[in-house]
């Protein structure tokens, strides 16, 4: 078994980082189970794969993660929220999408 981390890209628009501040926190609608989905999508004319916890837009898979995608088998996928302080002393969340693959 192999695991890949996988870091959400997409907008960082205010609504996004506030979803994600809400999944760190186990807030609502996130305070129960997720449910993890990935959908073929396009972002910026790109194929790729955009991810969604209970039915929230979290962001795409990079261009360059794609090849995970065509390796491997997936056997499951949590989501990580980290937490890092900008220059300017504000919160960011990162969204990471963990692969356990065969």
């Amino acid at each position: 078994m192999d695991t890949y981390n996988v870091q959400c890209v997409g907008v960082t628009r205010c609504c996004r980082q506030k979803m994600l501040e809400k999944l760190y926190k186990r807030e609502f609608p996130f305070n129960k189970d997720i449910q993890i989905r990935i959908f073929p999508a396009d972002y910026k004319g790109y194929p790729t794969y955009q991810v969604y916890a209970n039915r929230i837009d979290l962001g795409f898979i990079p261009q360059d993660k794609l090849f995970i995608f065509r390796k491997v088998v997936i056997i499951s996928t949590t989501i990580q929220v980290i937490p890092r302080t900008a220059p300017s002393g504000r919160i960011h969340y990162d969204c990471i999408l963990v692969l356990m693959c065969k």
